[in-house]
């Protein structure tokens, strides 16, 4: 497991269940060239249907213009975890996730009007998260919440600064601490 936080991306990417974006399009959105090429190589891992596991799934939009707003700030959605979309701010390239609004939840169970959560400082260093922690979902599911579990996940939340250091302020990016915690 520990190998996971150190080696190469290439090592630990499943590219076949990406979602990348369409080239031409993702080439122009108002992203740093690192992000843009991050997210054009690995992508966004596409949830395999497992309804215990974190329900992260990558659904990069195909249009040119930002497709969200995060209050008044556009943003290009690059997928969702459970009821929450998750986009990447045009020009910071901060990965939000946005609760939905009143549109998007006619019978009021979501939590329309919670504040958005940083989730990563960029789009490159979301990428890399989220692919280790797809590698990694699986182990966690066979250890069933035994020791090895709480072990695994322990490492995987003090690893997380070695991967995005904006982690380690827990207060302004509780996204990933949250999801592992909450699981």
């Amino acid at each position: 497991m520990r190998r996971c936080f150190t080696a190469e991306l290439d090592q630990v990417v499943e590219a076949a269940d990406a979602a990348h974006g369409v080239p031409s399009v993702v080439a122009n959105w108002r992203l740093s060239d690192r992000d843009r090429e991050a997210l054009l190589r690995y992508g966004v891992p596409i949830n395999r249907g497992d309804t215990r596991g974190a329900q992260l799934v990558g659904d990069v939009q195909s249009e040119l213009d930002p497709t969200v707003l995060v209050g008044d700030r556009p943003g290009y959605r690059l997928g969702s975890h459970w009821w929450r979309k998750l986009a990447a701010l045009a020009g910071s390239g901060k990965v939000v996730a946005i609760a939905p609004d009143e549109s998007e939840d006619p019978l009021g169970k979501l939590a329309v009007g919670t504040p958005p959560t940083y989730v990563n400082s960029s789009v490159a260093r979301f990428v890399d998260v989220a692919w280790r922690w797809n590698y990694l979902m699986p182990l966690f599911r066979a250890a069933d919440y035994s020791n090895a579990f709480y072990e695994g996940t322990e490492e995987f939340l003090d690893a997380l600064p070695t991967l995005d250091p904006a982690l380690a302020e827990e207060e302004e990016y509780p996204w990933w601490r949250n999801l592992v915690l909450g699981w």
